[in-house]
């Protein structure tokens, strides 16, 4: 029995940054190199914006090397929120987002006393507003 597949998702290009936390991709139909198991792994939806969220559920469900696009787009978020963190070491608060790719990246800062507290930070006040 034969599976005919209609359409199928299309691999994600850099196009521009549209914010701090937002970035815009559009799609190429062509792409050879590309298994289809890659361009679902890498489907963003019908909004071709890619958040950080998106960005790090593609980079945990890639088996193999990470698209470029998104690991670059991951790697300017992280130095984004490191820069924060440096600028107020012992104040600056990280927003969900923010943790979110700092914790992924968590590995690089083990002996980093900035990134300790800023992390304890984080929960005292995602535990004071009350989040579950």
């Amino acid at each position: 029995m034969a599976i005919q597949i209609a359409s199928l998702p299309s691999p994600i290009m850099f196009a521009s940054n549209t914010s701090p936390r937002t970035r815009q991709y559009s799609t190429s139909s062509s792409s050879s190199s590309t298994s289809m198991a890659q361009r679902d792994s890498m489907d963003i939806g019908d909004s071709g914006v890619l958040d950080i969220q998106r960005a790090l559920d593609i980079a945990r469900n890639t088996e193999g090397d990470l698209d470029h696009s998104v690991a670059k787009y991951l790697e300017e978020q992280l130095a984004g929120v490191w820069n924060r963190l440096e600028s107020r070491p012992d104040s600056y608060v990280l927003s969900k987002d923010e943790f979110a790719i700092f914790n992924f990246f968590i590995g690089r800062y083990q002996e980093s006393t900035v990134a300790e507290k800023a992390i304890a930070r984080f929960w005292s006040s995602y535990q004071d507003n009350g989040s579950s």
